[in-house]
């Protein structure tokens, strides 16, 4: 009989690792008595990365004594306690091998199912010390696995495991590891796996990338069902032959088309929200491009409303027929489904309806169990498009609210069947359905609609403020609290971290950051190209006011200087500081001569460390992530041979400089360079990587 040995639970918390501060939640220790099981996660239990932990797909983590023992074994270690690799249960049995994705368990009064193996990332490496702890687990294939809680209840280490269902396919946790992480990856299995609807979005989106590429070359490079989960590469490049296999009239006014590889292939599986770009028309020489959301993303499902003086619309509803063959490129965007335990508010207006319905259909086929509100605005029955599938959708939820709004209905349309009320999705209705002000909000078409809704959920959380009981306020002050400590614990850790690296020299990051606040005006507007120092950064200054800061989205790199220009033309009043590596300072350098001309009072700030030090970074990832044992020199990431000499490049385009070599003259420098009140640069020499 398989038995729960322990609960393991711990909130997240900074650690200063490789001269950078970490965020993360690996750190578990038991915990005696019951505890409560949520969607989520467990009480008292948090994660630090939420996009490669937690959500409602991975809510709790489970790990074997089995395996304990054998790392014991293997490390030469008798220090090992529960908790160590991170799980929320430590258990007797439930092997890997036994375990099979879809699997449910019985534990004390709650329910779950096997959802996936367990991505192990640097973190736990962390809190082994042994940086190649994710690699090792892989290669002994003992990843351990998440459960979704099908059934909210309390557990306590002692309770027994039940197996009450099993998994569709049987195919192992470790068998499914193995798939995603070693070759070969035959394509019969690859199949099976895509066929288990408890298996998660990731683990789903990537054996239908591995899938695709051996659909799509015969020679794979690379893997590709290890690319980036957040932001996935589109599936294929340029365009590809899709047929239409069925076309539907949804309403009056809208038409559906389902399109399938002409090469009989199964494409790649989209992501819920997302869109594509088609290309057809009556010949080549009458090619019309669109770009349209998939309204179901499992079956490719794109719908159009009929414009009257829209050609690729009209040529969809009256010459396009089933059969014909139109360009399709992969499916992109990041207006997508998240993974949370959090309800989900749906709104949309018109055709914006397509991409959260896609998210509707998510929903439904993964037998979510959050709250999901359905809100839609439409003019009539006649336009009400998808109003009998969403109402399937919805029946097959565990939680649901719907709402439809006509804002001219027909005669012919009956309130209380056809639609609920008459008018628009606006700040009273929004007050009056008491939708969640703690929920993910999806909000989509027309531009009026979405900033309509927009003032009004913010006008809604001010009224939930208002009106809320004692009981409610006093709850949010317990969150709160809880919260402010978690908060707290996390300044103290970074404070430690400071104080450790306060007299580095070269200067260490938190040190710089720190002098940069202490010299710098509290009105002052931070441009950030820093990217190995933006969390110091934000940890230094208050961002609180509107356009007290400006960054890159991604981690991009070259846009600092030269957004300063942008910045300071739009707040003359206000001083502006660029803060930049000098790696990211030399694709636009030439913003210093622009600065000069124009004699706007920027000071930019260049941190010099002679090399690309997230790029190094990066590499120490790649190779604790996918075992290369190699330790060859970092290539071509060192700024050296000749020197670079800011100064005097900027003094070359008509700027100020000055080189900080000390830590105790920071604060003086740039204080000075603000109160010039003209262009100047400041280069301050800092560590690199240790």
């Amino acid at each position: 009989m398989a038995r729960l040995l322990s609960v393991n639970v711990g909130l997240p918390r900074d650690i200063a690792w490789q001269g950078r501060t970490v965020h993360t939640g690996v750190w578990k220790t038991p915990v005696s008595g019951p505890r409560r099981v949520r969607r989520l996660n467990i009480d008292g239990d948090g994660q630090g990365d939420t996009a490669g932990h937690g959500g409602e797909q991975r809510a709790v983590f489970v790990y074997q004594d089995e395996s304990y023992r054998h790392w014991q074994e293997h490390l030469g270690r008798s220090n090992l306690v529960h908790g160590q690799f991170g799980e929320n249960f430590t258990v007797e049995g439930l092997a890997d091998t036994n375990v099979c994705i879809g699997d449910r368990y019985r534990i004390g009064s709650a329910l779950f199912e096997v959802t996936q193996p367990r991505v192990t990332c640097y973190r736990l490496g962390i809190r082994m010390d042994e940086p190649d702890m994710p690699a090792l687990l892989v290669r002994h294939g003992r990843p351990g696995f998440y459960f979704r809680v099908i059934e909210e209840g309390d557990v306590e280490a002692g309770d027994e495991i039940t197996q009450v269902a099993s998994g569709p396919e049987s195919m192992s946790v470790f068998e499914i590891n193995a798939l995603l992480y070693l070759p070969p990856h035959p394509r019969d299995r690859l199949e099976r796996a895509l066929r288990i609807p408890a298996l998660s979005r990731g683990w789903n989106r990537s054996f239908a990338a591995l899938l695709e590429q051996q659909r799509a070359s015969r020679i794979a490079a690379g893997n590709a069902g290890l690319g980036p989960a957040a932001s996935p590469p589109p599936a294929w490049r340029g365009f590809r032959p899709f047929r239409v296999s069925h076309k539907i009239a949804e309403s009056g006014n809208v038409t559906s088309l389902i399109l399938e590889p002409t090469d009989g292939h199964r494409a790649a599986a989209a992501l819920p929200g997302q869109f594509v770009v088609v290309r057809l028309g009556p010949s080549a020489a009458q090619t019309i491009t669109r770009s349209y959301s998939l309204s179901d993303a499992a079956c490719y499902r794109i719908s159009i409303k009929r414009e009257a003086h829209g050609a690729a619309s009209l040529y969809i509803a009256d010459g396009l027929r089933i059969g014909d063959v139109v360009e399709v490129g992969a499916p992109r965007g990041s207006f997508t489904l998240r993974q949370d335990a959090r309800p989900v508010v749906l709104l949309s207006a018109g055709i914006g309806v397509t991409p959260v319905l896609a998210m509707l259909h998510a929903l439904a086929a993964e037998g979510t169990m959050r709250d999901v509100w359905w809100l839609h605005g439409a003019r009539n029955g006649r336009e009400h498009a998808f109003a009998a599938e969403a109402c399937e959708l919805l029946a097959g939820l565990a939680r649901h609210h719907s709402h439809v709004c006509f804002s001219a209905p027909d005669p012919a349309d009956r309130p209380g069947a056809d639609f609920d009320s008459a008018g628009h999705l606006d700040q009273r209705l929004l007050q009056g359905l008491n939708v969640p002000r703690d929920g993910d909000y999806y909000l989509c078409e027309p531009a009026a609609f979405m900033s309509d809704l927009t003032a009004s959920l913010a006008a809604l959380t001010e009224a939930v403020r208002s009106r809320a009981s004692a009981a409610y306020k006093l709850a949010a002050q317990g969150r709160n609290q809880a919260w402010a400590e978690l908060r707290a614990q996390e300044k103290e850790a970074y404070k430690a971290r400071v104080e450790k690296s306060w007299r580095r020299e070269p200067s260490s990051m938190p040190r710089v950051t720190a002098e940069l606040r202490r010299g710098l005006p509290d009105n002052v507007v931070i441009v950030d190209e820093s990217i190995t120092a933006s969390l110091d950064l934000a940890r230094a200054f208050d961002y609180r006011g509107f356009g007290d800061y400006f960054g890159g989205r991604g981690g991009g790199i070259g846009q600092g200087l030269a957004g300063a220009i942008g910045v300071k033309v739009a707040m003359p009043d206000r001083p502006v500081v660029a803060i930049s590596g000098d790696g990211s300072a030399m694709y636009s350098i030439q913003a210093l001569w622009t600065a000069a001309h124009h004699k706007l009072a920027i000071v930019f700030v260049v941190l010099a460390n002679r090399e690309y030090r997230i790029l190094k970074h990066n590499v120490d990832v790649w190779r604790q992530n996918f075992e290369a044992g190699t330790q060859h020199p970092y290539q071509n990431m060192d700024l050296s041979g000749p020197a670079l000499d800011f100064v005097h490049l900027a003094e070359g385009m008509g700027v100020e400089g000055i080189r900080v070599e000390k830590a105790d003259d920071i604060a003086t420098a740039v204080a000075n360079a603000v109160a010039a009140n003209k262009p100047c640069l400041v280069e301050i020499a800092i560590e690199g990587k240790r």
